[in-house]
């Protein structure tokens, strides 16, 4: 798949309209976006990509933006 047909994928709107499953969070070095949970009972959280799938600008900083 190319990144030309992904690139809906890595917009804002995108993962603001899947805000019911999570807050959107930006990962500025890889270009991506996640959404994170709040684990219940525990004072965690979690991450998940936005369905269908996780698209970054450039997958070698996904590590920075995770930590």
């Amino acid at each position: 798949m190319s990144s030309k047909n992904i690139t809906g994928y890595l917009h804002p709107l995108f993962a603001a309209s899947l805000a019911e499953f999570g807050t959107p969070r930006e990962l500025p070095e890889c270009g991506g976006w996640i959404l994170e949970r709040k684990i219940l009972g525990f004072p965690y959280r979690d991450a998940m990509g936005c369905y269908p799938l996780l698209a970054c600008k450039d997958w070698a900083h996904l590590s920075e933006d995770v930590k």
